[in-house]
């Protein structure tokens, strides 16, 4: 009895599983078997009608296409047979499919150009590869063991990557260890101005258990940035030098990147060199851009300073007052067409024991001696002293009371040679331009002080040269004895144009009512002197030159209503300039 049991109990939950589960299966087969008699049926149609066709109608190529859509007809059967039956069957149906195809390309020691385009597009998240499609510029692959071990593959893109709508730069270099991603945005490692290098690094000696809390204060995450960085900037320097048209192209892109980098390093220097090294200003004499090595390669003898020149457009530069003496010595002018270039070089400093010294702001004292004309001869020096020493002090004592606190100082200058005057030692106009924005941004400045503002830097007091052998500083001179009235107003003049020419005039309709006097008082100088010799020619012509003498005579008589034009006019008789 016991063992009719046990065989019971081993057998019946055998019968009532076929019981229960016979009828689905018979019911799937009998569902895969109806659909391979479909199949069957319509592939033996087709072969009939594929028959019942003369041989003599069908061409080589059709025949060929046929066997190709009879091939793709069977494999789209077969898979859509296997759609429909695979979620019935019993057993589970698994399609292995490949997810991490790209290979760690860091790791490899010979890289052809294929791939690294490849490995780029990658980076970028294309999904397929078009070389239509916008390429690198440069790329690095980098390995080192000293003093890290270091796997490492970089890619500078042809353009600048778009920021727009973006609140700060994201760092796309990925940071691992062997193999192991670390961080995906390696912020703490690449610095910001350095956001459109892509790439990957892989360092071996970093921990596994590091956290991102404590990257940013560990010694190992600096001198690994030390070194990755440096090698990046070492790279582009050497492909400056190996294809200067290149490199050329990549800075009209990044220039401001490389630009932020010094002001950004300014403090630490760690990659001030390789920056100086990267960075391109345009030539006046090359008319090109050209680094600073190439400049200071070029000096003139006795030439220790680096000159610059901070303008927006070239013409305007090259016509300066300023670029006077630089032109007839041919010493080489940097052209700063930036704003930012300005605060670039002021951080600089100077450059291989070479200073950098601006030809508008610098006074007489920061220039070579070639550029003060130093080397003229005897004879030339004695054409080009108009005063003494006591004249000298005479004028400028009268150029101070004139100007009052918007002149510090009066000096003449050895470097003019067209020009009467010029400022020096001036706030530079970018400067100003920088300052205004500052102390409007900020809480303290309402509407009742940007008068006040203006007044400011309307008032900056600068030094006034004065080229001792123009007619206009000569005329000044003579004039403030016989007609102070005149003298003042050309002084006033004077020193405005000189403003103008620097660009730091902050209000340019101040002007008018000194040029209105101005043209008023050629006006009276014009019309005096013309009558004047009108009536010394027409002494001995009585007849048709009285007729002109009295023309003019007419003009003043017909205007008796206006009571400003007749005194004018009676002015103008009796004005002796």
């Amino acid at each position: 009895m016991y063992l009719l049991v046990v065989i019971y109990e081993k057998y019946i939950f055998q019968i009532i599983e076929l019981l229960v589960y016979s009828p689905l299966i018979n019911k799937q087969n009998h569902h895969v078997e109806h659909h391979k008699n479909v199949v069957e049926n319509k592939n033996d149609e087709y072969e009939k009608n594929m028959d019942n066709r003369t041989s003599d109608n069908i061409k080589p190529e059709s025949l060929s296409k046929q066997n190709d859509y009879e091939n793709m007809n069977q494999c789209n059967n077969e898979e859509n047979v296997l759609n429909r039956t695979k979620e019935l069957n019993e057993e589970h149906i698994v399609e292995e499919i490949l997810v991490n195809k790209q290979k760690p390309l860091w790791c490899k020691d010979n890289v052809t150009e294929e791939e690294h385009r490849h490995f780029f597009h990658f980076l970028n998240k294309n999904k397929s590869y078009n070389e239509d499609n916008k390429s690198y510029l440069y790329n690095m692959l980098y390995k080192t063991d000293a003093p890290l071990s270091i796997k490492s593959v970089f890619y500078i893109p042809e353009e600048a990557p778009s920021r727009l709508f973006q609140q700060s730069n994201d760092i796309e270099i990925s940071l691992y260890c062997k193999k192991v991603l670390v961080k995906k945005n390696a912020d703490n490692i690449i610095p910001k101005w350095l956001y459109f290098v892509k790439g990957v690094i892989d360092c071996e000696d970093m921990p596994l258990n590091i956290s991102r809390e404590n990257m940013q204060d560990s010694s190992l995450i600096n001198k690994l940035s030390r070194v990755v960085v440096s090698k990046i900037l070492k790279t582009l320097e050497r492909e400056a030098d190996i294809n200067e048209e290149k490199y050329l192209k990549f800075y009209k892109n990044y220039n401001y990147n490389l630009k932020e980098g010094v002001l950004e390093d300014s403090n630490k220097n760690h990659y001030k060199n390789s920056l100086m090294n990267l960075l391109r200003f345009y030539s006046i004499n090359q008319n090109k851009f050209i680094s600073l090595k190439q400049y200071v390669n070029n000096f003139r003898n006795n030439q220790k300073n680096i000159y610059y020149f901070s303008a927006n457009d070239k013409n305007v530069a090259l016509n300066s007052p300023y670029m006077e003496p630089f032109k007839k010595q041919n010493i080489d002018v940097l052209l700063l067409l930036e704003e930012i270039d300005e605060f670039v070089l002021m951080n600089l400093q100077t450059y291989k024991d070479a200073k950098f010294v601006s030809i508008d702001t610098s006074q007489n004292e920061d220039f070579d001696e070639a550029v003060l004309n130093t080397n003229k001869n005897d004879n030339e020096k004695k054409q080009s002293i108009f005063f003494n020493d006591e004249q000298k002090k005479e004028l400028q004592a009268y150029f101070k009371q004139v100007l009052g606190s918007k002149c510090s100082d009066v000096k003449f200058s050895e470097r003019l040679t067209t020009s009467p005057a010029v400022v020096t030692g001036f706030l530079s106009p970018t400067l100003r331009k920088v300052m205004k924005a500052t102390m409007k941004n900020s809480d303290f400045n309402d509407n009742t002080n940007n008068s006040n503002n203006m007044n400011m830097f309307q008032n900056l007091p600068a030094t006034l040269e004065l080229n001792p052998s123009h007619t206009i500083v000569t005329s000044i001179y003579h004039l403030k004895n016989t007609n102070q009235e005149v003298a003042k107003l050309l002084v006033q003049q004077l020193y405005d144009n000189a403003c103008i020419a620097a660009g730091i005039l902050e209000d340019p309709r101040s002007l008018l009512s000194k040029l209105n006097e101005l043209l008023l008082l050629t006006a009276r100088y014009a019309y005096h002197y013309e009558k004047k010799d009108i009536q010394e020619n027409t002494k001995d012509q009585p007849i048709d030159v009285k007729d002109n003498t009295m023309a003019i005579d007419n003009i003043v008589n017909t205007k008796e209503n206006n009571t400003n034009d007749d005194s004018v006019m009676k002015e103008a008789q009796s004005s002796n300039l």
